[in-house]
């Protein structure tokens, strides 16, 4: 718990330095022509697989196999992509904006948790159960 704790200030305060936003980023690569977030974000996804794929070859991690749920996949991108919209910023941008004070963004991080536990135990549940892959 207390290492959960600590990675999770050290990648708050990464994420407020940086002011790492998904939709700022993908914003400003279409209107600003600044390649500078998907840098950054390429560099995240390298350090993050070399990571995960040394803790599977480690024997630490068990990286589970099966199909690909698609229209789950496709249907929860699309979800997620609308919300970012409506909300004006990505998941991560809304935590270090409400760490700075925007209470509009704990709306969204309220709506965010909200929908994905509707959607994983509550009522939501039995509209996406029949997007899963089920495993044989």
């Amino acid at each position: 718990m207390v290492s959960g704790l600590f990675i999770g200030i050290l990648f708050g305060g990464l994420l407020q330095s940086g002011q790492f936003c998904f939709v700022s980023g993908f914003r400003n690569i279409l209107y600003q022509r600044n390649t500078r977030f998907l840098t950054a974000l390429l560099i995240a996804v390298t350090i993050q697989s070399v990571g995960f794929f040394a803790l599977e070859s480690a024997g630490l991690l068990h990286i589970p196999e099966g199909n690909l749920p698609i229209t789950a996949t496709l249907a929860g991108g699309f979800l997620f992509g609308a919300g970012m919209v409506l909300a004006g910023c990505c998941g991560s941008g809304a935590w270090f904006r409400s760490g700075e004070g925007l209470t509009g963004t704990w709306i969204a991080l309220f709506a965010f948790v909200v929908t994905m536990a509707t959607a994983q135990k509550g009522s939501l549940k039995h509209w996406f159960e029949p997007l899963y892959c089920r495993r044989t």
